[in-house]
């Protein structure tokens, strides 16, 4: 071999990497670190029919917490509008 020539090796593409797995999505969403504080408030709780809640520590009141539809800005005007001298 010629050594002025690169190796072979070192032309060839790096492998691509391992297809997604449902597994493996899991892991990374379980891993997930809540980002927003109202959850130090609310309890997440999931219905009879499958829908995804926050519940209020404080009175109870429930608003719908999946998180690919629904956002914390609810929660969170419930906690500055009624609960602002708890928190």
């Amino acid at each position: 071999m010629d050594v002025d020539q690169p190796s072979p090796r070192l032309l060839m593409p790096p492998p691509p990497p391992p297809p997604a797995t449902a597994a493996n999505k899991a892991a990374s969403v379980a891993a997930r670190k809540e980002r927003s504080k109202v959850w130090d408030y609310f309890k997440k709780i999931e219905s009879a029919s499958g829908v995804r809640i926050g519940k209020c520590i404080r009175c109870g009141q429930e608003f719908k917490a999946d998180p690919k539809k629904n956002g914390t800005s609810e929660m969170k005007d419930l906690l500055i509008g009624e609960h602002t001298h708890e928190v």
